[in-house]
C-alpha cells in the first residue's frame, strides 16, 4: 500500500511540492518538485532546471510571483503553491498608452467619409 505523503499525518516530512511556471509569448515552461520547507522562491527556481533551460534570462532581471501576488526571492512558500517567474517589459505601458490616445485623437479629427 502506497502513503499520500501529503495527507498521511503518520509521515514527517520537511519538503513540499510546489510548481514553477514562466509563460513565454508562444508556450509556457514549468515544472513540479519537491524541495524542503525552508527553500527561498530563488532557490526553488534554480532547483526546477529553469536557468539550465533558459540560458538567457539572468536571475537579476527576474521579478516573481505567486498566484499573482508578487514575491521576494528570498521569500518561502508554502506546498502547492505556484511560482511565476515574470519576464522584463519589453516596452512601457506609459508610452503605449501615450501613442494609443494620440491615435485616438488624430483618427477622432479625420473628415467623415462620404
Amino acid at each position: 500500500m502506497e502513503i499520500d505523503r501529503r495527507t498521511d499525518p503518520s509521515v514527517a516530512t520537511d519538503t513540499q511540492a510546489v510548481m514553477v511556471c514562466y509563460a513565454l509569448p508562444n508556450r509556457v515552461w514549468f515544472n513540479t518538485i519537491q524541495v524542503r520547507c525552508s527553500a527561498t522562491v530563488l532557490e526553488i527556481v534554480r532547483e526546477s532546471g529553469f536557468f539550465v533551460e533558459h540560458t538567457s534570462v539572468l536571475p537579476e532581471t527576474l521579478k516573481y510571483g505567486v498566484f499573482g501576488k508578487k514575491v521576494s526571492p528570498q521569500d518561502t512558500v508554502r506546498a502547492g503553491d505556484r511560482i511565476e517567474i515574470y519576464r522584463p517589459l519589453s516596452f512601457d505601458p506609459k508610452e503605449s498608452r501615450r501613442r494609443r490616445a494620440a491615435h485616438r485623437a488624430a483618427k477622432n479629427k479625420r473628415p467623415a467619409k462620404k
